[in-house]
């Protein structure tokens, strides 16, 4: 028999982004091995990118209780540079847009771009002094207050709760405590490490530091996408139960794969691409690709008219101020989000894809989803990483190279040996070993989690 896990996850379809498909992807495939989810998540409209295909991720008559939340990104989106509101964005590709999306039968996505990376730090670090543990907070009440009710009803097993946003993991400690029910809290990024952390203050710190501690604590298990996340968390906790940690990372859905094998991915505008899928913001910026691009290019004037660099995602702008001032925008395109079965389109229509995190140890500890995807697509990485879980990963499928984000004059050696190995008519291959995957399918990871959901409850 069947039994439910309440899942509280802030982003949800049909809210877009990397993080939202964990969640969806172990909607989709528990029900496979015995796990009924119930998702409380926030109602649309709370955040700037949405992407409704992702809908398709979620079955029918799964149960899903939305709830009102009071956000700071509903008015951070509203000042000058805070994030732009949807609006219609170019197309990339050679081959309609939609036509990916109508084969799976989902909708479309609602597009944000640049913004003033200054203006937007700014108003996060000062909304950092008063919302805590983040801006997201105004979310918590109503998503612990929806989460007990919900389980009053009697057939809930498990709470489960994932982050970021870390006020995710304090709503599923009150509903915890109110139910007494066992709790996974499952960390997609660190906390107090995550790149884009700062704590105004010293006691704002020691006050991160102190919920952290009392989330990991009284979680009956932390699921963690890596085991740097793991050591991190025990190196500041060392007395905690080391057996309540576990990994399951991220990973790709075959699924996805092949909907764009039926449909093709024709190379965009026949030019040799690389591309970029994601966010580029603060610390994570292209500078050290651009600049190692304006060096090859410099060498090889003849490739600029045969090439084309595509950046797709939300972005500070400085990304493509940067790109101006090094005279790349004849090469370099940035481009609004994108659905992400057309991201996935895209990744294996290109011919060159690029990962890039701060060269930090912040940025160590990052294990972006995306990077499952590029090795799924067979495509070659050029990934410009610190060293850490994902530059492990890249080396262990023998999927592309792995190099400093701002090594410049070793971009553009490895720019050049990809576009002339595509030069010379050979096919650019990533993963050849395609047995090196399986692991990361989002099903095995799906079952993954069930085996500790059934460990739980005793079964």
């Amino acid at each position: 028999m069947s039994r439910k896990v309440l899942m509280l996850a802030y982003f949800f379809p049909p809210l877009g982004g990397g993080g939202v498909q964990r969640t969806s992807k172990f909607v989709k495939y528990l029900p496979s091995f015995g796990w009924t989810p119930v998702v409380v998540t926030v109602k649309e409209g709370v955040y700037w990118v949405s992407d409704r295909t992702l809908a398709g991720d979620v079955p029918p008559d799964v149960e899903v209780v939305r709830t009102n939340s009071l956000s700071v990104f509903g008015i951070l989106r509203w000042f000058p540079g805070g994030g732009k509101r949807a609006r219609p964005g170019p197309r990339i590709a050679a081959r309609p847009a939609g036509e990916c999306i109508a084969a799976s039968g989902q909708g479309s996505v609602e597009r944000s771009g640049e913004r003033s990376g200054g203006l937007f730090r700014y108003l996060r670090r000062l909304s950092s002094f008063f919302l805590i543990p983040d801006q997201y907070v105004g979310w918590m009440p109503f998503a612990a207050s929806a989460a007990v009710r919900r389980a009053k009803l009697g057939d809930i097993s498990v709470i489960y709760s994932t982050s970021s946003p870390d006020s995710t993991h304090l709503a599923g400690l009150l509903v915890r405590r109110s139910t007494g029910k066992p709790w996974i809290a499952d960390f997609r990024d660190p906390w107090t490490e995550r790149l884009t952390f700062s704590a105004p203050t010293r006691l704002h710190l020691k006050l991160h530091r102190y919920l952290e501690k009392l989330v990991l604590r009284n979680a009956d298990r932390v699921v963690c996408t890596s085991e740097d996340i793991v050591t991190d968390f025990r190196r500041k906790y060392p007395h905690m139960d080391a057996h309540k940690f576990v990994v399951i990372t991220n990973g790709f859905d075959p699924d996805d794969f092949a909907v764009v094998a039926r449909v093709g991915a024709d190379s965009p505008e026949g030019k040799f691409t690389i591309s970029h899928t994601g966010i580029l913001t603060g610390k994570r910026n292209c500078f050290g690709f651009l600049e190692g691009l304006r060096l090859f290019l410099d060498k090889r004037p003849d490739a600029r008219p045969r090439m084309r660099v595509l950046f797709i995602g939300t972005r500070d702008r400085e990304n493509e101020a940067r790109a101006g001032e090094l005279g790349l925008t004849d090469v370099v395109r940035f481009e609004d989000t994108l659905p992400h079965l057309e991201c996935v389109r895209l990744q294996s229509a290109s011919h060159l894809l690029l990962l890039i995190e701060d060269d930090s140890y912040r940025g160590s500890l990052i294990y972006p989803a995306k990077v499952y995807e590029y090795a799924a697509s067979g495509r070659p990485i050029l990934a410009l990483l610190p060293e850490g879980a994902a530059a492990r990963l890249v080396r262990a499928l023998n999927a592309g190279v792995v190099m400093s984000p701002s090594a410049a004059s070793k971009i553009a050696g490895a720019i050049e040996h990809y576009f002339s190995h595509h030069e010379s008519g050979k096919p650019l291959r990533g993963v050849e070993d395609r047995s090196l995957l399986a692991p990361y399918e989002r099903p095995a990871l799906a079952k993954k989690l069930a085996s500790l959901l059934d460990e739980l409850t005793g079964h």
